[in-house]
């Protein structure tokens, strides 16, 4: 048990030392093991995912990011993310409740 706090520790460490130093890579594959273990407490893998969020956002991985957000419920801000891609905008709408919308974005692509 202790060597599995002192794992995630070390990980969260290295993931925020990699995000303060724009190595924002080398944060992601820190934060991919938080995330992908077995017993996460919730508030702790929500903060890891808005970390996640925010590294492919500063890789320019907008749609990475944006699936974050819409996981998160942020429907806005994936949204702004999703600009280019008819589909995730479709999403969007829907989950606003805007199923006009949701026609649109869909039939276009």
């Amino acid at each position: 048990m202790a060597t599995a706090s002192i794992d995630k520790r070390e990980a969260e460490r290295r993931a925020q030392r990699a995000m303060e130093a724009g190595r924002f890579g080398d944060a992601l594959e820190s934060l991919w093991l938080l995330v992908d273990r077995s017993h996460v407490v919730e508030h702790e893998f929500l903060g890891y995912l808005r970390s996640m969020a925010s590294c492919y956002e500063r890789l320019g991985r907008k749609r990475a990011a944006a699936a974050i957000h819409f996981y998160l419920k942020d429907v806005a801000r994936a949204e702004g993310l999703s600009r280019d891609d008819l589909r995730d905008l479709a999403r969007c709408a829907i989950a606003r409740g805007d199923r006009v919308r949701a026609a649109q974005d869909r039939k276009s692509t």
